[in-house]
C-alpha cells in the first residue's frame, strides 16, 4: 500500500515554511550574481575600471543572470530539496532566518523549529501555548 501524504497547499504550515526557504535562497543567489556586478560599477565610476572591464563584467553577469533564471524555473519540490544540499548556505539561513519563523494558519499560530522541519515532520506542528 502506497504511503499518502497531505498536500502542500499554500495555506499550510510546511509550504509557506518552504515558500521562505525558497524566498531567502532566491534572494541569496541573485546577490551572489549581482552585488559582484555592482562592485564593478562603483570601481568604474570611480576610474578603477574602463569600458571594457564593464562590458565583459555585464556579460559575464548576464550568463550568470541566465543560469539564475533557469534554476528557479526548476519544479518547487526539487528546489526545495537543492536549496538545502547547499550546506553552508542552509545551516546558516536555520541559523538566522528562520529558527523560530511564526507561521499563521487559520487563526492558529505556529511556532516553527526549524529542527523540527529537518527532522522530517513538516505537517505536524503543535498549536501554541497562549
Amino acid at each position: 500500500m502506497a504511503h499518502k501524504t497531505r498536500t502542500k497547499t499554500p495555506q499550510t504550515p510546511g509550504y509557506q515554511w518552504e515558500q521562505a526557504l525558497l524566498d531567502a535562497y532566491y534572494d541569496y543567489r541573485w546577490r551572489q550574481v549581482l552585488e559582484p556586478l555592482y562592485q564593478k560599477f562603483q570601481q568604474w565610476k570611480a576610474g578603477e575600471l574602463d569600458h571594457m572591464d564593464m562590458d565583459e563584467a555585464i556579460h559575464q553577469t548576464h550568463k550568470q543572470t541566465q543560469e539564475v533564471y533557469v534554476f528557479f524555473t526548476q519544479k518547487r519540490d526539487w528546489l526545495v530539496l537543492v536549496t538545502q544540499l547547499d550546506e553552508a548556505w542552509f545551516q546558516a539561513c536555520c541559523k538566522t532566518i528562520h529558527r523560530r519563523q511564526v507561521i499563521r494558519s487559520s487563526e492558529i499560530i505556529y511556532p516553527f523549529d526549524v529542527s523540527t522541519w529537518l527532522n522530517g515532520d513538516t505537517h505536524v506542528l503543535p498549536p501554541a501555548k497562549m
